[in-house]
């Protein structure tokens, strides 16, 4: 299972999106089940891991399950980041894309490859691959499709948003993943 999780042999950091107890479709056991087997991927091949979280104050922080799967991986490849609202930037700055930046700078992770998995997929995974899009316009950004969620609409429409974001904003695009 794990080997079909990693479609190719180049590195990339893996980004855990919103996996937090205020958002609903994080507590769903198919879409947790999902993230903790890109984890799990990640951690057989020794690709480091972002953690975002949206204000932990309000939506509480990474779900156990999550955190506790990393405490048992090297302390050097992985890292939680807290979402700060960034006004000036796109979306007032709601998106994780200056943590995941950020942590790529300094802990010199890969920056020319994302793998995204969490909540919610119809914003805040989808405006984070946005605009890493968009701030790294070489980078190869994937959505993993099985390991992601959203509460705002039904599970199988999730997608359905993309098509029209494509359509409206000056980006590559993002590759979505089974």
């Amino acid at each position: 299972m794990l080997s079909t999780l990693i479609n190719s042999c180049s590195r990339y950091t893996l980004v855990v999106v919103d996996m937090q107890p205020g958002f609903k479709a994080s507590l769903d056991a198919d879409t947790l089940m999902g993230v903790l087997d890109e984890i799990r991927a990640a951690m057989a091949a020794r690709m480091p891991i972002i953690v975002l979280q949206a204000c932990a104050e309000i939506c509480g922080n990474t779900l156990d399950a999550v955190i506790n799967l990393l405490r048992t991986y090297d302390l050097n490849l992985w890292v939680v980041q807290d979402k700060i609202r960034r006004y000036g930037r796109d979306f007032s700055g709601s998106d994780g894309s200056f943590e995941v930046m950020e942590a790529v700078e300094i802990l010199e992770f890969p920056s020319d490859r994302f793998r995204l998995c969490g909540v919610n997929s119809d914003v805040c995974v989808f405006l984070t691959a946005m605009v890493l899009n968009k701030e790294l316009p070489d980078a190869r950004i994937e959505i993993v499709k099985r390991a992601c969620n959203t509460q705002w609409v039904e599970k199988d429409k999730q997608w359905d948003s993309w098509a029209g974001y494509e359509r409206w904003h000056d980006w590559h695009g993002a590759t979505l993943i089974d």
